[in-house]
């Protein structure tokens, strides 16, 4: 995702450096960068705790970082309050007023709107984003989608110059959240907005944003774009954290490695013992009475067959397809279909 004018349109975030620790405890952020052009979108990936909301935080202006630089349109703004750099933020429980209509609610992010001209505004969103009909009522009388559609409205009302969103969809069921994640993605899009989104649901960084940033006990793992960090992963965490992959310690040569599969090829090449990542419909599953491996589970996912073999003493998960039939207990050959991906540890 992400396409070459958005890559190369201004700046319009940088961080550079950000640290920040709380009493007692490490860093949790440690040295952090990165920027943004005006449009693109971030996704930051990572476990509970590992700095992720933090870091929304900061840019925020809701906390402040030990060392580092928070730059918007080149403007150094790490010593501005919030309400001084023009961000807006949806979090993970909406926070609208529940005093306020919904026509209330959007209008009162329009702060830099003369009052009188608030309701007209209002309106414009709550078309754009579908919300007619619901002008009058109150939050507790919304669905958990037109909450979250009424929070994206007051914060986009304010014509931020970028959107912190921090777990947005958790709340929603599964099939509202994802028709509201693509919506919000179109939305972002058609109107230029830069967006960074804190999840940990892997599927929702790589389908929603442009770049990926994974993260680790407060430190940037890997940036890039989602097609690339999942197929070209840098390190072992992120190799393990975004999807299902194989693990195998190989003697690598070249772009050729003796691994635990036998003979493989790799798409780097190096020298020595190394740790190279084979995703699951990078193996290939066959029946074969004389084969070394065998069936241990098999897990039917529609348009998918998702299989653990064991092979020579060792599991491996096999991504196959959705008509494969293998019984739980059948011998089978297991091969490498494609390279694998030398990780740097």
């Amino acid at each position: 995702m992400g396409t070459a004018a958005e890559r190369s349109a201004p700046e319009q975030i940088r961080v550079a450096g950000l640290r920040k620790s709380f009493a007692g405890a490490g860093p949790v952020v440690d040295g952090l960068s990165f920027s943004l052009g005006q449009g693109e979108i971030l996704a930051l990936l990572g476990p509970s705790g590992c700095g992720k909301t933090t870091i929304l935080r900061m840019i925020a202006g809701f906390e402040a970082p030990d060392c580092g630089r928070i730059f918007l349109h080149g403007l150094d703004v790490t010593g501005l309050p919030p309400q001084q750099r023009k961000i807006g933020i949806v979090f993970q429980d909406y926070a609208l007023f529940p005093h306020m209509t919904v026509l209330e609610n959007i209008a009162f992010g329009m702060r830099a709107v003369p009052r009188g001209e608030r309701p007209a505004k209002a309106v414009r969103w709550i078309r754009l984003l579908e919300l007619e009909n619901l002008e009058q009522r109150y939050p507790h009388e919304l669905s958990g989608g037109q909450q979250q559609r009424v929070a994206l409205a007051r914060t986009l009302a304010a014509e931020p110059d970028l959107v912190l969103l921090d777990e947005p969809f958790s709340n929603l069921d599964a099939a509202l959240r994802n028709s509201t994640r693509k919506e919000m993605r179109r939305l972002f899009k058609e109107r230029g907005v830069t967006a960074i989104l804190v999840t940990h649901d892997q599927a929702e960084a790589l389908s929603f944003a442009d770049r990926v940033g994974m993260m680790s006990t407060g430190r940037l793992q890997q940036l890039d774009t989602p097609e690339k960090i999942y197929q070209h992963p840098e390190n072992v965490f992120v190799a393990e954290f975004l999807g299902h992959t194989n693990l195998l310690e190989v003697e690598l040569n070249g772009c050729q490695a003796l691994s635990p599969l036998g003979p493989l090829t790799t798409l780097t090449s190096g020298q020595g013992r190394c740790w190279v990542s084979l995703r699951p419909e990078h193996l290939d599953l066959v029946s074969d009475p004389a084969g070394e491996g065998q069936v241990v589970s098999r897990e039917f996912r529609g348009h998918d067959c998702f299989y653990h073999v064991n092979y020579r003493g060792r599991e491996y998960k096999v991504l196959a397809a959705f008509d494969c039939r293998l019984a739980l207990g059948e011998k089978v050959s297991l091969r490498v279909v494609r390279p694998g991906v030398v990780l740097r540890g």
